[in-house]
């Protein structure tokens, strides 16, 4: 009798367990919120801050007056390697090739770009987008730095 009520009460709990999340909306918004932190402590510190990106992850570099530091070395945040389902692209929205040179190769061979972040709360306006094979999820940033993340594959 115990076991009968206990099967039951499991097949209960997964009935309405709510759905796994999309490793592609997991990966945006958690960029997103890095990128709203980046943007605030660029500001609050008045350090010119820039993100660093290419297809298989991202880091938030900060200029000390002399060169650029990565997370971790008095730096903002470590670097993010995505999964190796996570696919992610950046397309900038207007010309920005002052700092990109319409995107650097790595010594990796990947295209990298980099995303400015000033101290007064300006950006690069960005499209970055995160795929999983099955979800598309956009993190769009004009620039006066508003983020906004959406779906980017519904019909």
């Amino acid at each position: 009798m115990v076991v009968a009520i206990l099967a039951l009460a499991t097949t209960v709990a997964v009935f309405n367990a709510p759905p796994p999340r999309s490793g592609a909306k997991g990966e945006a918004e958690r960029f997103a919120a890095r990128l709203v932190a980046g943007i605030e402590e660029a500001v609050m510190s008045g350090a010119p801050a820039r993100v660093r990106m290419n297809p298989t992850g991202y880091a938030f570099e900060r200029y000390d007056g002399e060169d650029w530091l990565e997370a971790g070395e008095g730096r903002l945040r470590p670097e993010r390697s995505l999964p190796a389902n996570i696919v992610m692209s950046a397309t900038a929205k207007e010309d920005s090739t002052k700092a990109n040179d319409a995107g650097r190769a790595s010594t990796d061979g990947q295209k990298t770009q980099w995303m400015s972040l000033d101290p007064i709360g300006m950006t690069d306006a960005y499209d970055v987008v995160f795929s999983d094979g099955r979800q598309s999820w956009t993190v769009s940033i004009d620039a006066a730095g508003k983020v906004r993340v959406s779906r980017d594959d519904l019909s």
